[in-house]
């Protein structure tokens, strides 16, 4: 919702967005979390149905008595996609087929922390974390022979292999402060601000055209 997570929080779950939000965490809690997406693509030609479905993250959080919080947790980040056309070679009329594969994909290993400051107005927190991993994109195209049971390809495969490794740091720096500004009518104002440096995130990209 436009990063409105960075000044929200959750007494029931891991708001790594801005880990100032772990303060307001009363109860250890473990955070679990998975997906599945359902996309329907389409052109004037054709259209298809991509899904997805995967594990998302996992968090802990463990309170004390001294207002200070303590988090860990996993998450990956990281679909396939065909699409076809009608394409005019010559005379005849063939079927392009273009096919986006995703394999693999970067994990993020964070650990942090939070406490509450002013009365408990004011929220500090940081969080480290460790990425780390390596993704490979596939594309590829075929030309097929249209209205044909047996599907060969009418002309050379093109297939472009692209490998990115990557790792590295980072930290954020964080706050939240609440206030009330009509306890009547329980007006309240709440400003969360982040901080994310990068400590010597890089890597390396290989990449393979094949034409036949």
């Amino acid at each position: 919702m436009g990063g409105i997570g960075i000044a929200s929080d959750n007494y029931f779950s891991v708001n790594s967005i801005n880990p100032a939000s772990y303060a307001d965490m009363y109860f250890t809690t473990l955070d679990f979390g998975g997906f599945w997406q359902a996309s329907q693509l389409e052109t004037p030609e054709t259209k298809g149905l991509q899904k997805t479905a995967g594990f998302q993250n996992v968090a802990f959080a463990f309170p004390s008595n001294d207002n200070f919080v303590l988090t860990a947790g996993f998450s990956p980040y990281s679909a396939n996609v065909t699409t076809q056309n009608a394409i005019q070679i010559s005379d005849s009329t063939f079927v392009e087929q273009t096919e986006y594969t995703s394999s693999g994909g970067l994990n993020k290993v964070f650990f942090g922390g939070a406490v509450r400051l002013l009365n408990n107005r004011l929220r500090l927190g940081a969080n480290f974390q460790y990425s780390f991993g390596n993704t490979r994109y596939e594309w590829v195209k075929q030309v097929f022979e249209p209205d044909t049971s047996i599907r060969v390809p009418a002309f050379r495969t093109i297939q472009i292999i692209e490998d990115a490794f990557l790792s590295g740091w980072l930290t954020q720096i964080v706050a939240i402060y609440v206030d009330t500004l009509n306890s009547d009518n329980y007006t309240m104002i709440r400003l969360g601000a982040v901080v994310v440096y990068y400590l010597n995130l890089g890597g390396d990209r290989f990449t393979a055209f094949t034409n036949g």
